[in-house]
């Protein structure tokens, strides 16, 4: 694989492995939201690990998936921080 014709962003990222692996391959970003903190997304978590720190983004997806804590409210730009910390 080469890398793309120009970059681009898997928004929202709540795909398997190999999708996150292909889209860095080709020169794209990984943009998690709030659903990297919910429980039962250690799977998200592990590839947010794997993708390199250059490639890696974080998004409100305002005003919808609200990070824990405040999972079920509506979602708001500050909110980035629980997500980044995760």
């Amino acid at each position: 694989s080469g890398k793309g014709a120009f970059p681009f962003i898997l928004h929202c990222f709540s795909s398997g492995a190999e999708l996150a692996r292909v889209g860095v391959e080709l020169g794209g970003y990984i943009s998690f939201s709030g659903i990297l903190t919910f429980k039962n997304s250690p799977e998200i978590r592990e590839i947010a690990r794997n993708v390199p720190r250059d490639r890696l983004l974080v998004e409100t997806d305002a005003p919808y998936l609200a990070p824990m804590p405040h999972r079920g409210k509506r979602n708001e730009p500050s909110f980035v921080t629980h997500t980044a910390a995760v």
